[in-house]
């Protein structure tokens, strides 16, 4: 009776075995790629909202019976507003009903006409809820 010499059989046991260990290391640096370049995505979402900590409201002023809020941005990036809200009374209310997003410069002042809002009148502390992306910074502050 004639079979695989021992020979043959140890060549294609260690062509098997390098085949198993080539092929787990291509999938694992596919997972390990995949992975840093959804994490990297993930910080870059992150911090691109961080920058609201650098905000600051410097005046709220009447503007036509509607507060005129002015930003200024003391950080080293452009922060993108998504969204502001102000209390002038009981409830927060937004900004405007069609807020487009706007950024911030860095070392520089943004004014946002809050139409949809009354101005409730010189000094009352109204709180401004500040949105951008999912980051949301409240600051309280005494309009004019």
């Amino acid at each position: 009776m004639r079979g695989i010499t021992p020979v043959i059989t140890t060549v294609l046991l260690l062509l098997m075995a390098v085949a198993a260990v080539g092929g787990a290391w291509v999938w694992y640096q596919r997972m390990q790629s995949s992975a840093q370049t959804g994490g990297q995505a993930g910080v870059e979402k992150i911090k691109g909202a961080t920058g609201v900590q650098y905000l600051y409201i410097d005046t709220v002023t009447d503007s036509g019976g509607a507060p005129s809020i002015v930003i200024g941005n003391q950080g080293p990036e452009i922060v993108n507003i998504t969204n502001i809200k102000v209390n002038p009374a009981s409830s927060l209310q937004d900004c405007q009903a069609t807020f487009v997003s706007q950024n911030v410069n860095p070392g520089s002042f943004t004014t946002f006409n809050c139409s949809a809002v009354t101005y409730p009148g010189d000094g009352v502390t109204v709180t401004v809820k500040l949105y951008s992306g999912a980051v949301i910074k409240d600051i309280v502050q005494q309009t004019g």
